[in-house]
């Protein structure tokens, strides 16, 4: 049984894992940490002071001691429910534990997410995180967070998704649009209207003229054509439901066919008609 927790026990392994992380002795720092929580009453209350008490040990990437703690602490809790019933996660616990996650750059500790159960939070709360790293322009994490927290439909999907499609982040969008049918035509939609013939990539260019590793090149209608076939495919979702596009690889079959006539000079006439005529009543 778990004793109380003394500040001289923690402040003894804080030291401790600092050591061992120094030298990079990661098999003994499980140890200690194993060994720390067995005698722990509150194991969750103490890691997260750890955590407030030194920023230097979250630095936002897999590889930190933020991570290897919170991880150990983790695997420990699995299959001690007793443990988990000892220790009320209560809201004020649980709003330090969100102020962390919001205060590290990039998704390095959004675990806590589950390992402190913040869905129980307010969903007011939880959105006013999200939104606040979008106003900050950390689009990344705000996305990653409201993923792990499923909170996507109660955010405007543009606001999130259409700066990070820009910056060439439609990896992290296909995650946050996950399997829900709604957001995938919002997305196939959205690059749809950029594939119009009279889109102005420059008006659209010039709102966000300030946010960092835009990527204009990204936008051009090949490259944007070649994402949609595949998202329509992987979503399963007809062309007809993405005019522009279908008109774009219309006309770039065409193309095709007049330079196999006209420089390869290896359709005949027959073919050519055929093929023609199939695109114009389209194929």
């Amino acid at each position: 049984m778990a004793g109380e927790d003394s500040a001289a026990d923690i402040m003894q392994l804080q030291r401790a894992l600092q050591i061992l992380w120094c030298k990079k002795d990661i098999l003994k720092l499980r140890g200690v940490c194993r060994e720390a929580f067995e005698k722990m009453s509150k194991p969750r209350t103490i890691v997260l002071s750890l955590l407030e008490k030194n920023p230097d040990w979250r630095r936002g990437k897999s590889n930190c001691l933020a991570n290897h703690l919170t991880y150990e602490l983790s695997k420990w809790l699995q299959g001690r429910a007793d443990s988990l019933q000892s220790e009320t996660l209560n809201t004020n616990l649980q709003r330090r534990v969100l102020r962390i996650i919001v205060d590290v750059k990039g998704p390095g500790l959004d675990h806590l997410v589950d390992l402190y159960c913040l869905k129980m939070l307010d969903k007011d709360e939880l959105l006013t995180a999200v939104k606040g790293l979008v106003t900050r322009g950390r689009l990344k994490e705000a996305a990653n967070l409201a993923l792990k927290l499923d909170l996507q439909p109660y955010l405007d999907f543009k606001e999130i998704c259409e700066p990070l499609l820009l910056q060439d982040q439609l990896h992290i969008v296909e995650l946050y649009v996950g399997s829900r049918e709604d957001a995938q035509k919002c997305l196939v939609q959205l690059l749809d209207s950029w594939c119009a013939p009279d889109f102005n990539r420059e008006v659209l260019f010039r709102q966000y003229q300030g946010l960092p590793q835009l990527k204009k090149e990204h936008l051009q209608p090949q490259k944007l054509s070649k994402s949609l076939s595949r998202l329509l495919k992987t979503y399963d979702i007809g062309a007809d439901f993405c005019p522009n596009f279908k008109k774009q690889r219309g006309l770039g079959a065409i193309k095709y066919l007049l330079y196999k006539k006209y420089r390869e000079k290896s359709i005949d006439d027959a073919t050519w008609n055929a093929h023609i005529l199939a695109k114009i009543a389209g194929d």
